[in-house]
């Protein structure tokens, strides 16, 4: 499929919450939502203990807001593997970009850090395509809990990363 490479200029308001991204991927501080609230300068709402590691089960919060509104809808909580033994609970972060102001370029992205795999959905007509361009699409950071989804447009259209900090189920 024939395609053109562009370069796009992120906005100085862009071009900061990517460099934010970058640090909090870098070194995550997903344990303290105050650190995590100011890497990324991100306001809340609800008091700060609403997510407590010594709770148990999984907690999330939905009130993260972005005072630039370069991201429509963040949250971040403590949630259990739904996968096999050991289960574990680890703090995830999920940022959706608002796309109408922000374009994070795959190749931008990319530029910065190695990837994995690219994935499309289970049951999307292009999940064995191995170029992924033009299809909405997914894939890992290497070396990190952290990932990125992309639009059919090469945009991000979120990030979302975890860390574990307990194991609550060892194998039978």
């Amino acid at each position: 499929m024939p395609s053109i490479v562009q370069e796009l200029t992120l906005a100085p308001e862009a071009t900061l919450l990517w460099k934010r991204i970058q640090r909090l991927i870098e070194d995550p501080h997903l344990e303290s939502l105050s650190t995590t609230l100011d890497m990324l300068d991100l306001q809340v709402t609800l008091p700060m203990d609403e997510v407590d590691r010594n709770k148990p089960g999984a907690q999330f919060r939905e009130d993260l807001k972005d005072a630039r509104g370069l991201i429509k809808r963040a949250r971040y909580g403590i949630a259990i593997s739904s996968g096999p033994y050991p289960k574990k609970r680890y703090f995830i972060l999920n940022l959706d970009f608002n796309t109408e102001s922000i374009c994070l370029s795959k190749q931008e992205i990319q530029r910065v850090f190695s990837t994995q795999h690219e994935q499309n959905a289970v049951h999307s007509p292009y999940v064995l395509w191995p170029d992924k361009t033009g299809t909405a699409h997914g894939f890992g950071l290497t070396d990190s809990n952290a990932g990125f989804s992309i639009a059919a447009s090469g945009c991000a259209t979120s990030f979302g990363m975890n860390k574990d900090f307990e194991i609550i189920e060892k194998q039978p």
